[in-house]
């Protein structure tokens, strides 16, 4: 590099994605209660989620994702606050609705506090 010469850094515009599915649970930010669905696909910066409640695109969300049980950790899950960036029509009402949230802040809770709130 030549002194003086900047770089930049490109990033890729999306994640790899991890074919995951994994129990869901979200609600808009303005309400109090919460939808179920499943992941199709993860990355580090968000997840499609099938549900069969529909969204709105620029939705802010907050979401909880089930991890799987460990013997350390049987209820552990990511909690995390983004927005809902698109909505996929489905083929028939009968398949739900699928859509993508980009997460920008999240949080792993070892303790299960979020999910016994949300379950019971």
């Amino acid at each position: 590099m030549v002194q003086g010469e900047r770089t930049e850094w490109n990033p890729p515009r999306r994640g790899k994605r991890f074919d995951l599915q994994w129990r869901i649970w979200y609600r808009m930010v303005s309400e109090t209660e919460w939808h179920s669905g499943m992941t199709e696909n993860i990355s580090f910066s968000g997840a499609l989620i099938h549900s069969k409640a529909s969204t709105v695109p620029a939705t802010p969300v907050v979401v909880v994702i089930a991890l799987p049980s460990t013997p350390s950790n049987p209820r552990s899950c990511l909690v995390g606050e983004g927005r809902v960036v698109r909505t996929i029509t489905p083929a028939s009402q009968a398949e739900g609705s699928a859509f993508a949230v980009a997460v920008n802040r999240y949080q792993l809770d070892r303790s299960g506090r979020v999910l016994s709130t949300i379950t019971s």
